[in-house]
């Protein structure tokens, strides 16, 4: 009997991200946590033990540090877009990309 994989799929989650963007005077803190969830042509892994066609999770992981410092964060969902985007163009065997972002609000201290 001949084994069917129906769909496949994995990823890398709790990339955690700090970026401080200056600003003259004023600093701005942003801090992220990314999950990235990658689907394709990944079969060959998981019936042939080929895994030539997966993308390594540290390199998901450094794909979000790498992006993020160029990118001028002014809001997560433009980040999520570039995000995806990248891993779409990039690798063709990548059909579809889901990026979750969380972002930790922080909160300025008052001077005296």
């Amino acid at each position: 009997m001949a084994h069917v994989l129906k769909k496949n799929s994995y990823g890398k989650s709790q990339v955690r991200l700090t970026k401080v963007i200056r600003q003259g005077e004023r600093h701005d803190l942003i801090e992220l946590t990314a999950d990235i969830e990658l689907t394709g042509d990944f079969a060959p892994s998981y019936t042939e033990g080929n895994n030539s066609s997966l993308i390594a999770t540290d390199t998901m992981k450094n794909t979000v540090y790498a992006l993020a410092a160029n990118h001028p964060m002014s809001d997560i969902e433009s980040f999520a877009k570039s995000l995806a985007d990248y891993f779409l163009e990039k690798f063709s065997q990548v059909s579809a990309v889901e990026v979750n972002l969380r972002q930790d609000r922080w909160l300025r201290i008052g001077q005296n």
